[in-house]
């Protein structure tokens, strides 16, 4: 899972934050590659696989794997 966004909502800031609303990825979406190349069906299934060390991307975000 993938937390994209993060607002804190003011309503009164002398009283503090009244909510917190967050932004949720799709945690099944395919990770690729630098060069494109799709090489795992989502990010539970390369934890799975064990992908070689490398950058790669998921819902549009970077990842290490050392």
């Amino acid at each position: 899972m993938f937390l994209d966004e993060v607002k804190a909502i003011l309503q009164d800031p002398t009283l503090g934050v009244d909510g917190v609303k967050n932004h949720i990825s799709a945690p099944d979406a395919p990770v690729y590659n630098m060069m494109g190349q799709k090489v795992a069906d989502s990010y539970s299934h390369a934890k799975r696989v064990q992908l070689a060390s490398g950058i790669y991307i998921c819902n549009g975000k970077k990842f290490v794997v050392k």
